[in-house]
């Protein structure tokens, strides 16, 4: 008898894997299931998100190191969405609560007296004694900024605030025909060094007695594009090598935009990606 024929009938019921299900795929590095987002292809996305972050920078008060290489970083600026007014409603009322709240507690510390004078101990009544309570004027300290902003996409950054804002602006537009043989990605990590050890952003050094703690924020607008002129994709590639490590140790953080036409089925297009992600 062959049996060959009743177990080549018998077929073992598999669940249906992730792999089939449209627009998914699964994590070449931990077998995650991954859905897309949609690709930007004008990079409008990243570019609203980038905006967000640098006008969250101006709203908490930190210093905004901007730079591009495609448009005049200025009028990039100027074109940032800003508050909502019930952001700046709800951040005065809160203001006004808290001031509040530290006149209550200066009269509850007080000590309690009476208003009547009795007229039996008339000339032994002194005025109140405050013991070791001081009024005293202190200098006033950073308004407390709240977490995140809600911002209006249809409503621009007043110039009165960019004006009082803290920022660096590096137009490299003008670095083509300045640096000549220079690397421009070379020259913007020293840049962002020398803003780093001036304002005291660096943790590898004591900070500066008297000076109060801040963050840095770096907005890269639409890197490796044919304006940011290299000898070689390993430019780029040493470029955030080099900016990974001054983000570690600094107070710092950053956001890079990079040409939709480089996330192309193209495959050294791909490679170059890439390497860059990681």
């Amino acid at each position: 008898m062959n049996n060959s024929s009743s177990f080549s009938s018998f077929k073992k019921n598999r669940v249906q894997t992730s792999k089939s299900i449209p627009g998914a795929r699964l994590s070449p590095y931990n077998g995650q299931l991954l859905l897309s987002t949609g690709e930007d292809k004008h990079t409008g996305y990243s570019k609203l998100l980038l905006k967000y972050f640098l006008s969250q920078g101006i709203a908490s008060g930190h210093h905004v190191l901007f730079s591009s290489a495609e448009e005049d970083p200025a009028n990039f600026i100027k074109g940032l969405p800003w508050i909502t007014n019930d952001d700046t409603n709800d951040l005065d009322d809160g203001t006004e609560i808290d001031d509040k709240m530290k006149i209550a507690w200066r009269y509850k510390e007080m000590k309690k007296f009476e208003s009547g004078i009795k007229s039996n101990n008339r000339q032994n009544v002194m005025p109140p004694i405050f013991k070791n309570k001081q009024i005293s004027i202190t200098k006033p300290q950073r308004q407390e900024q709240p977490f995140c902003h809600t911002f209006d996409l249809t409503k621009s950054i007043p110039q009165s605030s960019i004006d009082s804002a803290s920022l660096t602006l590096i137009d490299a537009t003008k670095w083509a025909d300045e640096l000549h043989d220079e690397n421009m990605y070379n020259k913007l990590l020293s840049e962002i060094r020398l803003v780093i050890d001036q304002n005291n952003f660096s943790s590898l050094t004591a900070p500066s007695t008297g000076v109060e703690s801040n963050a840095l924020r770096i907005g890269i607008h639409s890197i490796a594009s044919p304006s940011w002129h290299s000898n070689s994709p390993h430019d780029l590639y040493r470029f955030f090598h080099a900016l990974r490590g001054i983000l570690r140790s600094s107070s710092s953080l950053s956001v890079i935009t990079i040409p939709a036409h480089l996330y192309t089925s193209n495959s050294m297009s791909s490679s170059f990606i890439r390497r860059i992600e990681h």
